[in-house]
């Protein structure tokens, strides 16, 4: 069990959750990750803006605008910047930036708060994007922004009634009207759930929330469903392992 002040195994648990957006990424295994937009973007390597930092602080994002709107001053030297974390309150006082242009006073202001704002978790980003880095042994390039790396690891998170159908088998002499019953019960169920239920369905029958490309034996992925001899008022019965499904026959 690791001390809470461990900084040094901490740091390697940022570095091991780069090295599962790596191979979630490489094996086309896509799962849901929610990290914020901006930490998308840091990974890539592209550029944070005020607003990147704001979208995830809706105080934050009101206090931007009202410094934009001039109802707030920028005042660089009585303002003292503060910021919750895990280790005890930082502050850090900006010195006054000599400029006459009020609107690039107002950016400059922006971009300092957002590089401060950033710095309280900029080492744990960085053993993130490293471990990343290490197992995919790319680096970033013009080519690599959030919104891709995003969808790397993530995928779209759509799921249809029609994507599901594509990846299962079903397993069972359709000749038996009782489990083709059965199976034109489970659709029907299947196209009534939202598409958040949907993923809770994938998550229950094979631990996924998204539909991968291909399974850890390089073979496309499916779900297979059975019927289940069981009476009619019994659940469904998953086995996560083997991506199966075992349903009673419902009359």
């Amino acid at each position: 069990k690791r001390r809470d002040n461990d900084q040094a195994t901490i740091m390697d648990e940022y570095f091991s959750i780069g090295v599962l957006l790596g191979i979630i990424s490489r094996l086309s295994y896509p799962q849901y990750v929610p990290f914020a937009p901006f930490i998308w973007k840091f990974i890539a390597g592209e550029p944070i803006l005020p607003d990147d930092i704001a979208e995830v602080d809706s105080d934050l994002m009101k206090t931007f605008g009202l410094v934009r709107g001039k109802q707030i001053e920028p005042s660089w030297t009585a303002t003292t910047w503060t910021s919750s974390t895990p280790v005890p309150l930082k502050r850090k006082t900006v010195k006054t930036v000599e400029n006459d242009e009020d609107e690039d006073e107002v950016s400059a202001y922006l971009f300092e708060y957002t590089k401060f704002r950033l710095s309280l978790i900029t080492p744990m980003l960085n053993q993130i994007r490293d471990g990343f880095f290490a197992n995919t042994e790319i680096r970033a390039n013009p080519l690599l922004c959030g919104k891709v790396l995003s969808f790397m690891a993530q995928g779209t998170g759509d799921i249809s009634t029609e994507m599901i159908k594509a990846i299962t088998n079903v397993n069972g002499s359709y000749n038996n009207e009782e489990f083709k019953r059965t199976i034109d019960f489970f659709w029907q169920a299947i196209d009534e759930l939202t598409v958040e239920q949907k993923r809770s369905f994938l998550k229950f029958v094979a631990g996924v929330t998204r539909i991968p490309k291909v399974n850890t034996n390089q073979k496309p992925f499916h779900i297979t469903i059975q019927p289940l001899d069981r009476p009619p008022t019994s659940l469904p019965v998953s086995m996560t392992c083997f991506n199966r499904l075992s349903i009673p026959l419902y009359q």
